[in-house]
């Protein structure tokens, strides 16, 4: 699958690296998928390690040092870069990433 140009920007955005000679898959769709070109589900997760700014901030009912102690935490991987390796790895679309991104 070739992204389209939008397709393209967004990934190269996303994923700050340039996507040219990733292959990208999408499925062609049978019936036994009923024309969505994926069988089963897989999971995308979001994994956070809390350390200690994380833990005082919720001691302290503070979402927004929350979430800024999160980003800054060395295991923090948002969802859809996870997901964007999936993509990358052949396992899922873009037009799926995207589908996440969407519900996030």
């Amino acid at each position: 699958y070739t992204p389209t140009i939008q397709e393209t920007l967004l990934l190269n955005t996303l994923m700050k690296a340039n996507t040219e000679g990733i292959k990208f898959r999408q499925g062609k769709g049978c019936s036994s998928c009923k024309m969505t070109g994926f069988i089963g589900r897989m999971g995308v997760y979001e994994f956070l390690e809390v350390n200690g700014p994380m833990m005082q901030a919720l001691r302290q009912n503070d979402l927004q040092a929350y979430m800024k102690a999160a980003q800054q935490n060395p295991s923090y991987r948002h969802l859809v870069h996870s997901a964007l390796d999936y993509a990358c790895m052949g396992l899922t679309s873009i037009r799926e990433v995207f589908k996440v991104m969407q519900e996030i």
